[in-house]
């Protein structure tokens, strides 16, 4: 019987052939079918790469590759922050400033894991975008230096504010903490859009990652290291930030509108039941212009009794501290209760608004 030629045969007909042919009796014949179907497996692997084109190096990713990443996350927590606000929102208010460090427990995490090498270094808004944090020889980072990163770059952002609920600090040294924060933020920006070299942000730099475009091809992290002049530019910022927080928070800052500010809100900060103030000036635009409106916004807790005698305090409080009230031509004072957790917020709001005279009206015993 003459030899088939197994090359005229298409694939799926020589495994039907395998199949059904008598191995025992046919032992060369098995073997030359499974060495033509590897050799058409082989060939058709390498006709699926030629289509693909060569793979590309893994190189460092832009900046704006990683902002549209970080704003693709930022809208799944966003999700996830409104579903815990709906299920706790009880709990939340009664933590008061202190709900920002659940949503910077959530962020750390949510960043901090899949960036790991449980996650293989993707965050969700990374996958999308094709981007991975990796170590310098191309591995995932251990959990816990993917956690001190995602800390880092989300602390400013969730913590800014938290000083200020230390009563017991001095003054300075609240001020200094927060504005150190906001310094944190700066760095964080200007290494990201200026640092070209390995495009290295502060957080990158910390624990030593790099934001790669995942690709195929072979690693090629950039040879040169991020420049000298970036380190003093950082370490000169943060010493500025913090500087300037104890400086607007001097005994003689007060005379002026920011420290006035700042002023106003730490004293309303030490009002019993009060968790959270924010202190701003703002124009009336058809008053002819110039900062002539004070407000005042103080967090309490919905038990909080006789809100009208609190805000009367209050206003009392921001006449005496802030030295340009009495040329303003309305005070507000706002009392909100509600939480914020930074991915997150509630508020229920209620204004009281008067004339300086009319506040000391009010004020007569």
């Amino acid at each position: 019987m003459d030899q088939p030629d197994y090359s005229k045969y298409s694939e799926s007909e020589l495994r039907q052939i395998c199949k059904h042919i008598d191995a025992v009796r046919y032992p060369e014949r098995v073997v030359e079918i499974q060495a033509r179907l590897a050799a058409l497996a082989a060939a058709t692997r390498e006709i699926s790469a030629a289509e693909e084109g060569p793979a590309l190096p893994a190189t460092v990713a832009g900046v704006w590759r990683r902002i549209g990443a970080f704003l693709i996350d930022s809208l799944i927590l966003a999700m996830i922050g409104v579903i815990v606000g709906a299920c706790l929102r009880d709990q939340l208010m009664a933590l008061g400033p202190w709900g920002r460090v659940v949503g910077f427990v959530i962020a750390t995490f949510y960043f901090g894991v899949p960036q790991s090498r449980i996650g293989g270094g993707q965050s969700l808004g990374m996958t999308i975008l094709g981007l991975r944090v990796i170590r310098p020889d191309g591995s995932a980072l251990e959990l816990g230096w993917a956690l001190l990163r995602a800390a880092i770059f989300c602390m400013a952002y969730f913590l800014s504010n938290l000083p200020a609920a230390f009563t017991s600090l001095n003054e300075w040294v609240a001020s200094g903490l927060s504005m150190l924060l906001f310094g944190v933020t700066f760095c964080v920006f200007y290494l990201l859009l200026f640092n070209r070299r390995t495009r290295q942000s502060l957080h990158d730099l910390a624990v030593g990652a790099f934001v790669i475009r995942a690709t195929r091809g072979p690693l090629a992290l950039p040879t040169a290291r991020a420049w000298r002049g970036h380190a003093a530019v950082v370490a000169a910022s943060l010493v500025g930030f913090c500087v300037a927080g104890v400086w607007m928070a001097r005994p003689g800052a007060r005379d002026n509108a920011f420290g006035g500010m700042l002023r106003v809100r730490h004293v309303v900060m030490e009002i019993a039941g009060v968790t959270g103030a924010t202190v701003m000036v703002s124009a009336n635009l058809g008053d002819g212009g110039g900062f002539n409106l004070l407000n005042v916004n103080a967090v309490v807790d919905t038990s909080t009794p006789d809100r009208e005698a609190l805000a009367r305090r209050i206003a009392k409080l921001a006449l005496e501290n802030y030295a340009n009230a009495k040329r303003m031509k309305a005070v507000t004072v706002t009392l909100t209760s509600g939480f914020d957790i930074g991915i997150a917020q509630f508020w229920q709001s209620q204004n009281y608004t008067h004339t300086p005279q009319e506040w000391r009206v009010a004020l007569l015993p």
